[in-house]
């Protein structure tokens, strides 16, 4: 049986971030999300709307205000990818989680 694998995002020596960390919370898309509500936006009479608060992010997520704060100051989530390496998924068969291994690259 073939094995199934992934990608996952590394940063610059090789350790895992974003969603691919074993620790992480919340998805990639999720933190994309979060910091584009908080920026201002352009207005078609040429005004620029201000971004929403972090109250306002919080309620509309169902996040902590502090977790939001957090994502938009970029003290966390702040690397970004600088390679991506392939990882075999392994399911553990009595708690169902799914857990991922990285594989050497030839």
């Amino acid at each position: 049986m073939a094995r199934k694998t992934t990608m996952i995002a590394v940063n610059d020596i090789g350790r895992r971030i974003g969603e691919s960390h074993h620790r992480a919370k919340h998805s990639d898309e999720l933190i994309d999300l979060v910091r584009a509500l908080r920026e201002p936006s352009d207005r078609a009479d040429g005004g620029t709307d201000p971004g929403l608060t972090y109250d306002q992010i919080a309620e509309k997520l169902d996040l902590s205000k502090s977790t939001v704060a957090r994502i938009c100051r970029c003290e966390i989530r702040a690397q970004t990818a600088a390679a991506f390496k392939r990882a075999a998924i392994r399911r553990l068969e009595r708690s169902g989680v799914h857990e991922t291994t990285e594989e050497a690259e030839h």
